[in-house]
């Protein structure tokens, strides 16, 4: 079964028309998306990390806080406690 949403748009002579959004339109502008985020993620990194002195120092950890926070993983069963616990380790590590 094909899931399409529909798009209500108003032309220029003020008549509704619609257009479909197909399931493959829709997975192509999230993985499009996805990969957008990524590429200013690392745009980001190189600009904190290119700070001269400490600050570059500061924005390397920041991002690399980051991208460990991003790759965690919580289970929706966790208990938000369990789950600062893991944040907290997560953070404990990379301070070391």
């Amino acid at each position: 079964m094909r899931v399409e949403q529909r798009l209500m748009s108003v032309s220029s002579d003020d008549t509704a028309s619609s257009e479909c959004i197909t399931d493959e339109m829709l997975t192509f502008v999230k993985s499009r998306w996805s990969c957008m985020c990524g590429q200013k993620r690392l745009w980001l990194q190189k600009l904190h990390c290119s700070q001269p002195g400490q600050l570059g120092q500061i924005g390397d950890w920041l991002c690399d806080a980051e991208q460990r926070l991003r790759s965690m993983t919580l289970d929706e069963d966790d208990s938000p406690a369990s789950a600062m616990n893991e944040i907290q380790q997560q953070l404990a590590d990379i301070l070391v």
